[in-house]
């Protein structure tokens, strides 16, 4: 019954929530969305019920100091519309973001993890309040293709109401003119209060090498979007002719302060990253883009990378996973469980005096109170029984 209800909602929506009114002027100033069409109204008003589902569904980050800093810069891109536009951070590795019509926006904890500075974290800000403006809620028509590949998609990632949801915001995708339409703005924001446009392709860069990562291929994610490469070569283009016009402040480069703002959104990230099981994601950002990162200096990050390698156990994944957890460990001898999951490994790799000490060190720290401690102390004892046979 629940699925059907939803496709059945979603179809509703489809139908009733996407007039076709081209003609339609951007908002310029607040007065403006007081003159809404009569499609326009049931928009906001299932957009006010949407985003009540959402606050309702425990996705929401409650990290205060994250929440502000991307309000402020909402604020600081589109002055005129301060009081219009409210941006929360939704708990989700997907590197993602998306606006309903009446200028309630969402920034996914994974694509402000993977940002650098506030820079790149600006082009996604601006990109979605660009939907606002431009009001491309009401003049587009999601497909059916993508609601349905959306639907099953975000269900997988627990987001309730997933009907409401689809059919009057932006995550399910606009069309390719109306994406283009975004990133222009996006980039004529940042120029005009001192971003680095040149940042902004990076982060597209980032986007198209986890989906690469996470074999991401659904109709929602890629049919209505321009290719991410695309993008990115479209960005590339944009700053070879204009880039030496703008005037950057260097603070919006600052990846010590992005990082002291973002340190717990970004631990939300990894953990959501293993629990939905996104290995791929996890080991795709410590191969090609950790060492690089601001967050290469911290070492707990490796805990989160060596259980993607543990987990995900391909051919020499455990040896790359026992490496990470020593580094680890290195840093934080008061883990008990890095000990125990570093002696699961070595019991996989058939270290078992590696995996005696780590397995009776991690029993130590947990004064025998870890019956997963003790569960795997068992099994270790039959293989070493075994091999003395």
């Amino acid at each position: 019954m629940r699925k059907i209800f939803i496709v059945c909602l979603s179809c509703v929506f489809l139908m009733t929530g996407c007039e076709s009114t081209s003609d339609l002027v951007d908002f310029k100033r607040p007065s403006d969305v007081k003159q809404l069409t009569n499609g326009e109204k049931r928009l906001w008003s299932q957009s006010f019920d949407a985003v009540r589902a959402i606050k309702r569904s425990g996705k929401i980050l409650d990290d205060r100091t994250a929440t502000a800093h991307i309000n402020k810069m909402a604020d600081q891109l589109f002055p005129e519309f301060k009081d219009e536009i409210e941006l929360g951070i939704i708990k989700s590795p997907i590197l993602n973001a998306f606006a309903f019509p009446n200028g309630q926006l969402f920034i996914h904890s994974g694509i402000i993890a993977i940002a650098q500075n506030d820079a790149q974290l600006a082009a996604v800000v601006a990109h979605e309040v660009a939907h606002f403006t431009k009001r491309h809620s009401a003049k587009s028509r999601i497909s059916a293709s993508n609601a349905n590949s959306f639907i099953v998609f975000m269900n997988i990632m627990g987001i309730p109401l997933i009907g409401e949801i689809i059919g009057i915001s932006s995550i399910a995708g606009f069309s390719r003119d109306h994406e283009r339409e975004a990133d222009l703005e996006a980039i004529s924001r940042m120029r005009a209060h001192g971003y680095d446009i040149s940042e902004a392709q990076k982060i597209f860069e980032f986007m198209a090498s986890d989906a690469l990562a996470n074999d991401y291929d659904s109709p929602w994610f890629f049919a209505s979007h321009p290719n991410l490469l695309e993008r990115i070569e479209s960005f590339e283009s944009y700053v070879r002719n204009h880039g030496a016009e703008v005037r950057v402040n260097p603070a919006y480069q600052d990846r010590a302060v992005y990082k002291n703002i973002f340190q717990n959104v970004r631990r939300v990230a990894l953990s959501e990253k293993l629990e939905i099981g996104h290995f791929n994601s996890l080991i795709n950002e410590y191969e090609n883009f950790y060492e690089a990162s601001i967050y290469s200096v911290n070492s707990e990050e490796l805990f989160y990378f060596a259980n993607a390698y543990r987990l995900r156990n391909l051919n020499g994944d455990k040896e790359l996973s026992l490496v990470l957890f020593r580094r680890y460990i290195a840093k934080h001898q008061n883990n008990s469980k890095a000990y125990m999951l570093a002696g699961v490994v070595c019991m996989d790799l058939g270290k078992l005096e590696c995996a005696r000490d780590n397995l009776q060190r991690a029993k130590m720290m947990s004064r025998g109170s870890n019956g997963y401690i003790n569960m795997y102390l068992k099994k270790l004892d039959k293989k070493e029984q075994q091999n003395e046979i």
